[in-house]
């Protein structure tokens, strides 16, 4: 008998055809050492992926504002949108938009006509939730790094602070953005951006905007002409403002 338990127990450890056996600890190891690799390059290019198509929402989406603000300048005697009764632009835009104070400056209650969007008729100010949403201002990337539990209005995108007009003078925001001033009184449209992505650096470190550019190395920009393109994140806010003063 002792013979034959003996037989049994070398016949399961040797391992009969068709029967499968355990993984040893070094096998074990090993397969975790694989997936650990390959995650370590996965995750990386999924986030990367992310990020560029996230880039490419929101560049889509600062074409159809461009588009919106050639719309509204067709329908406005060329005038840069602004309200007349505001009288001038916030240097920070927001998705959140209503009817009183500050919303008035902001260019989604503006061009909301052009953007399909609701006209506004909620009268908050400064709770985002009593506001409507413009989605066209709302990048996915910024809807990610902002904070999420707050009820502040947060800007998206910051306005220049600085043109040169056709007459040849360099303006601050307060030139600029008042009303009157006209698409065509802006010297190389092309040339010069009015508005970009925001963060601690294009607009300032309240208000729970991003620490950091939201799309890495390259900023979104819309110009006045109404094109799309990137600006590298290595320039300072001042550094980004006159590029505009030496056109």
């Amino acid at each position: 008998m002792f013979a034959t338990l003996l037989s049994r127990s070398s016949f399961t450890l040797s391992g009969a055809s068709g029967r499968s056996r355990a993984f040893t600890l070094v096998e074990l190891l090993t397969v975790i050492a694989i997936i650990g690799i390959l995650a370590a390059i996965i995750i990386p290019v999924v986030g990367k992926v992310r990020q560029t198509a996230q880039a490419a929402v929101c560049a889509s989406n600062f074409r159809q504002i461009g588009i919106g603000m050639v719309l509204y300048a067709q329908d406005n005697k060329d005038n840069l949108p602004v309200h007349s009764d505001a009288g001038t632009l916030t240097i920070g835009q927001s998705p959140s938009y209503g009817t009183e104070g500050n919303s008035k400056k902001r260019l989604p209650l503006l061009l909301a006509p052009y953007l399909n969007t609701p006209t506004a008729t909620r009268n908050s100010d400064s709770d985002a939730t009593k506001m409507h949403w413009s989605p066209l201002f709302a990048c996915p990337a910024w809807m990610t790094a902002r904070n999420p539990s707050t009820t502040a209005v947060i800007p998206s995108v910051s306005l220049t602070k600085r043109a040169t007009l056709t007459s040849g003078e360099s303006v601050t925001e307060g030139g600029l953005y008042k009303y009157g001033v006209k698409f065509s009184d802006i010297l190389q449209p092309a040339q010069t951006w009015f508005f970009i992505d925001a963060d601690a650096v294009t607009f300032g470190s309240g208000n729970d905007v991003p620490r950091s550019p939201v799309h890495g190395n390259n900023r979104n920009v819309l110009y006045f002409d109404g094109h799309v393109g990137k600006i590298s994140t290595k320039y300072t806010r001042t550094q980004l403002d006159n590029l505009n003063k030496k056109l």
